[in-house]
C-alpha cells in the first residue's frame, strides 16, 4: 500500500503536535529551562511548517510554501 504525501504530512503533524503538548505541559512547565523552551519552539515551527505544506496544490500555495519554508529553516 502506497501512502500519499498529504496523509504522511498529517501523520507527522499529529506526532509533532503530541510531542509539542508533552514537551510544553510536562517538561517545560515543570522545569522552566531554556533548553526545554528551545525544543518547544522547534516543534512549534515544525508543526506550523507542516501545516502550511498541507496547502500545497491549492490557491493558498502562493503564500503557504514560502512561509512553510521559512518556518522550517528557522528551527533553532
Amino acid at each position: 500500500m502506497i501512502l500519499d504525501s498529504v496523509s504522511l504530512r498529517v501523520a507527522f503533524a499529529a506526532a509533532a503536535l503530541t510531542m509539542l503538548i508533552l514537551f510544553f505541559f510536562v517538561t517545560y512547565r515543570s522545569t522552566r529551562s531554556r533548553y526545554s523552551l528551545l525544543w518547544v519552539v522547534a516543534l512549534a515551527l515544525f508543526l506550523s511548517g507542516s501545516a502550511a505544506f498541507l496547502l500545497d496544490g491549492s490557491a493558498a500555495q502562493v503564500w503557504a510554501n514560502p512561509s512553510a519554508t521559512s518556518c522550517s529553516s528557522r528551527v533553532p
